[in-house]
């Protein structure tokens, strides 16, 4: 009915409205609409277009940014003049309180920067998205997993983002133990020829702790930084011996 009714041309005409209430609420529906089959129904004019969601994002209340800024995130730049434009009006929104606003920033940027020419652009880009993804790693510890899981989405393409902030992700004695592996998880993917001794050290001491399911995931890690970083075989080879011999 939705397609016989002619109701996406009518929301993707909304996309050009001047209210920011009326934009968000036509890209809520597009990516519904989108997501139910599996096609792409966000068009955007060829003049002011892009221009005008844009500055939507600004005027939305939060649950109308979050729909916009996914909208966003399914458009491809022609160049990289216009991936640029779109990077400098959405990094304002890392500043935001709230964790889906930043995460939806986050994505916009990550494929935006990836049209970039500047290699000095791209990089300050980066370098700012470490420390809003940081912040929400003190929040409860349900908004820390998602943040987790999110930030080990993000390593997958970008794995030196975090490069100078690794000891955010050790673990503390009060986490839970989801949180726990997947910060465990995360550190095997930051580690590399800089910091795979201090990571290695510090997987050693969660071998000791009383929970054997985390004790498993050191092992492991252990095994899994020797096969990325060859030249941490010596130390990971002392670590082993040590939690042998102390277990």
């Amino acid at each position: 009915m939705v397609l016989d009714q002619d109701l996406v041309k009518l929301l993707q005409g909304l996309l050009q409205d001047g209210n920011a209430i009326v934009v968000a609420n036509a890209c809520a529906a597009l990516l519904e609409i989108s997501n139910s089959t599996g096609k792409n129904y966000f068009k955007f004019s060829k003049n002011n277009g892009l221009h005008k969601i844009l500055s939507a994002v600004n005027e939305s209340n939060e649950w109308g940014q979050i729909f916009i800024l996914e909208a966003i995130s399914t458009y491809d730049p022609k160049n990289s003049e216009e991936a640029d434009q779109i990077c400098e009006r959405i990094m304002p929104r890392l500043a935001h309180n709230n964790p889906a606003v930043l995460l939806s920033s986050v994505k916009v940027l990550l494929k935006n920067i990836d049209y970039l020419k500047d290699e000095a652009g791209r990089q300050g880009i980066l370098k700012k998205l470490s420390a809003p993804l940081i912040s929400l790693i003190s929040c409860e510890p349900e908004l820390q997993y998602v943040a987790l899981r999110n930030i080990s989405f993000i390593l997958q393409k970008q794995p030196s983002i975090f490069e100078n902030n690794i000891k955010v992700f050790f673990i503390k004695f009060n986490d839970p133990v989801y949180v726990k592996l997947e910060k465990v998880d995360i550190l095997v993917k930051v580690a590399d020829q800089n910091n795979s001794e201090q990571i290695l050290l510090e997987f050693k001491e969660y071998s000791q702790d009383v929970d054997m399911e985390l004790v498993g995931a050191a092992v492991k890690a252990i095994g899994q930084i020797v096969l990325k970083i060859e030249s941490s075989a010596k130390t990971a080879a002392q670590c082993i011996h040590d939690i042998v011999k102390n277990g």
